[in-house]
């Protein structure tokens, strides 16, 4: 899998969820690019809402950008129709990684780069790059203003008066 010691992350070393589970030969883009995001969850300590949300971006801009292949799906984004030749594999995990990177703030060159270089240098390989970039932009440019990262926006605040939640019961000590 793309666990990789010392590429300067805090997730750098993290084990792999395939490791021992899937084989080399069987596991698509999109497995390993899960794997990646799981990885840098466990690793940053994510919290359920927020690990959510990278997953959905990341999948979310793989997806834009291989669905633009032919113009059969219309995207919310607005990129219009991917170039004619480009790697949807490319497109995909340069996609994902650049939503990781604007989401995390962090560089993902370490992960892409081992990604990359299992691809054949080509107008292809170059096209999947530049198009998996528009994509992860215009998601995250839409995501920006969703207010997940708005101070509070994952905690509970307790409310006031008839509709507060009272403990009840023999264990609450009354």
């Amino acid at each position: 899998a793309l666990a990789l010691p010392g590429c300067g992350h805090a997730f750098s070393t993290s084990r792999s969820y395939t490791d021992g589970r899937i084989e080399e030969r069987n596991l698509s883009t999109v497995i390993r690019w899960t794997d990646v995001m799981l990885q840098a969850i466990r690793e940053t300590r994510q919290t359920p809402p927020a690990a959510a949300r990278l997953m959905a971006m990341g999948h979310l801009a793989g997806f834009t950008a291989v669905a633009s292949l032919g113009n059969t799906y219309v995207s919310p984004h607005d990129i219009g129709e991917g170039p004619d030749n480009f790697d949807s594999d490319v497109a995909y995990g340069v996609a994902v990684a650049t939503v990781m990177a604007g989401v995390l703030n962090s560089d993902m060159s370490c992960r892409l780069e081992p990604f990359m270089a299992g691809f054949p240098d080509n107008g292809a390989k170059s096209g999947g790059h530049r198009w998996g970039t528009v994509a992860a932009r215009a998601v995250l440019a839409d995501r920006e203003t969703d207010g997940a990262t708005d101070g509070n926006t994952f905690f509970y605040t307790k409310a006031a008066g008839p509709m507060a939640w009272m403990p009840t019961g023999t264990w609450y000590g009354e």
